[in-house]
């Protein structure tokens, strides 16, 4: 199996890491100065898991220079999901799988929306990872799990056989049969964890081991699941108690945990906020309901990336 990682920050790199690791056949797509240290040096991994470094990589500098991927992972920012299509493309065949596993609830029909041929289907990662320097991967804290399905047909035997090339490269893969439910709760997930970490400017403990703070985080979180339920979303009690759980664990463990959006807004980057918080806030005005947590998320991180960006480009 002929595998591209498109995007190699916390997320591909350490999965795609994990892979090449096992001597899968991968290759990376990777810009600037972190393209320029896979080929030289390599990519490295650092894990509460355990470390391991892969001195020589595949890595292509576009999207374009791909040879026929039988897979395609894309683990770039959600924004930049257009320009990765405009490309592949080019570059798939019908039968190639593709599986966005970035952030949000509808990156696989947005992706289907530029591309003619390949096989789309939803994917997901819980994990906090990010690109430290270029060509190294730092994984601190959390679970390390890929899920992904299709939304037509829940047994189908390619996703199978996926998860089972990843489980046999170490990975925590899952071809779920229910995957709007599980993108639903991640989306819920993220868009509480990082929606609060970046309006606070804090990692993930100071929130949990303040009651205070913490009562707005579960009141963020409960705004969240009025607008799944608007949207026709069937959660039931399950995933309000498993995320309310997830984010007690970093009482004590991985508590120094930042999101990626609170990373990028701290290092002067774009963020995510408009396919996180800023589609709660949308969703939420189509219904007729108030969230005004994430409506103070939203405003706030939008106006905070804005400024960074116009004062890193003045």
């Amino acid at each position: 199996m002929r595998i591209a990682v498109i995007g190699v920050g916390g997320v591909g790199g350490y999965f795609g890491g994990l892979l090449a690791r096992h001597g899968l056949d991968v290759t990376f797509v990777a810009r600037g100065e972190q393209f320029a240290a896979l080929q030289h040096s390599g990519l490295t991994v650092r894990s509460v898991a355990g470390d391991f470094t892969l001195p020589a990589v595949s890595v292509v500098e576009s999207v374009r220079q791909l040879e026929a991927p039988d897979l395609v992972l894309v683990a770039t920012k959600a924004y930049d999901c257009e320009e990765v299509c405009r490309q592949l493309v080019d570059v798939i065949a019908e039968s190639t799988i593709v599986i966005p596993i970035q952030n949000g609830i509808d990156n696989d029909r947005k992706v289907k929306e530029h591309l003619s041929i390949g096989q789309v289907f939803p994917g997901l990662a819980y994990i906090i990872s990010t690109r430290t320097g270029p060509g190294v991967i730092e994984q601190t804290a959390g679970p390390r799990t890929l899920l992904f399905g299709d939304r037509d047909n829940p047994t189908n035997p390619r996703l199978k056989e996926i998860e089972a090339v990843m489980r046999g490269a170490g990975i925590l893969a899952t071809a779920s049969s229910d995957i709007e439910l599980e993108l639903w709760t991640k989306f819920l997930w993220i868009t509480t964890f990082a929606g609060m970490t970046a309006l606070c400017r804090c990692p993930i403990g100071v929130i949990v081991n303040d009651e205070e703070a913490f009562a707005w985080y579960v009141r963020c979180l409960d705004e969240g699941i009025s607008v799944a339920e608007a949207s026709g979303i069937s959660l039931g009690d399950e995933p309000r108690a498993k995320i309310i759980e997830k984010s007690e664990h970093y009482k004590h463990t991985g508590s120094h945990a930042k999101s990626s959006m609170l990373v990028d807004l701290e290092n002067g980057r774009r963020t995510e906020i408009e396919a996180l918080n800023g589609t709660i806030v949308r969703l939420a005005e189509e219904h007729g309901l108030s969230v005004p947590v994430h409506q103070a998320i939203y405003h706030a991180v939008r106006l905070s990336s804005s400024h960074y960006l116009d004062t890193s480009e003045s």
